[in-house]
């Protein structure tokens, strides 16, 4: 939020994810971050990204006291934060619920469209014998995620079936009043 970015991050989306992964097991070292972001700012977000989570924020003894309590939040009551007592440095203009001119404007991403739909496996001659098939186009989605559930819900139910038909034959008196 301080600069618009997430601490990993990429230049460029379309280069190899696992240059971003590398950053990310390099750890907080890696990052470069900008002038304009103060000591206190870099140490408190280190200490919430620390990889052991003995020493991370949040998870020490002090549990959430330790975030509040540091130096970089020195100007934050707390309290007035929690009894909503404290007013927004910005409020954006709207005019009705939906209303999302305070957000920039993109085009969206064509693959949006197709997200959640069955497509042919460019891959699949790959793995010849492999028992996946993506010949369900036309298929509702939606309908098969039913199926399944229902599928679990049933199996899930017979399960505990005969959990409660095993306690009764090991307890065969009621186990609660």
């Amino acid at each position: 939020m301080i600069t618009g970015f997430p601490p990993y991050h990429l230049d460029d989306p379309k280069k190899n994810p696992v240059e971003l992964y590398e950053k990310i097991t390099r750890g907080t070292d890696y990052i470069n971050w900008p002038d304009h972001i103060s000591p206190l700012a870099r140490d408190v977000i280190t200490h919430l990204m620390d990889p052991d989570p003995s020493k991370r924020y949040g998870n020490m003894i002090h549990g959430p006291r330790d975030f509040f309590n540091h130096p970089f939040f020195a100007e934050v009551d707390w309290a007035m934060l929690a009894g909503k007592q404290l007013s927004s440095p910005f409020v954006p203009e709207v005019s009705w619920a939906g209303d999302s001119r305070a957000f920039d404007v993109y085009d969206e991403d064509p693959a949006v469209f197709d997200y959640g739909m069955f497509t042919p496996d460019p891959h699949g001659t790959l793995f010849p014998g492999f028992e996946y098939t993506a010949d369900r186009q036309g298929q509702d989605p939606m309908a098969e995620m039913l199926e399944a559930y229902q599928q679990l819900a049933a199996g899930v139910d017979q399960i505990a079936l005969q959990n409660t038909q095993q306690q009764q034959q090991y307890y065969p008196y009621p186990t609660h009043f």
